[in-house]
């Protein structure tokens, strides 16, 4: 009997601690990792673009929450767009640029003014 209640209580505390969620810290080093590996660049300039990520989904999600109008909540976008884009261009070359920032967003912030021909 009392070497079932040892059993049982061993397990209890295997199951509890054994197979929890994955620590915030670990995910953060993950993400790192990945930079680290897809963009060829050290770990301490993947944290710094870990970190630039992770403030721009921040700030994302507080501008969401506002719930503004369409156009205040997309000239928002555009500027948080901008920064993000901006303070990566700073550490990261165009095509390392190219493999973390999607397609739109790149194009929202390099994109030139059309030159219109005077008629």
């Amino acid at each position: 009997m009392k070497a079932k209640l040892i059993l049982i209580i061993v397990l209890t505390l295997v199951a509890k601690f054994g197979y929890g969620q994955k620590k915030p810290d670990s995910l953060k080093t993950a993400r790192v990792a990945y930079y680290t590996n897809q963009l060829v660049i050290p770990a301490k300039t993947a944290t710094k673009v870990d970190d630039i990520m992770d403030a721009y989904k921040t700030e994302a999600k507080a501008i969401i929450a506002k719930k503004l109008d369409q156009k205040i909540l997309r000239a928002k976008f555009d500027s948080l767009i901008t920064a993000k884009n901006q303070k990566l261009a700073a550490i990261l070359t165009k095509d390392q640029l190219a493999k973390v920032v999607p397609t739109t967003e790149l194009k929202a912030t390099t994109a030139q003014p059309v030159k219109t021909a005077k008629p």
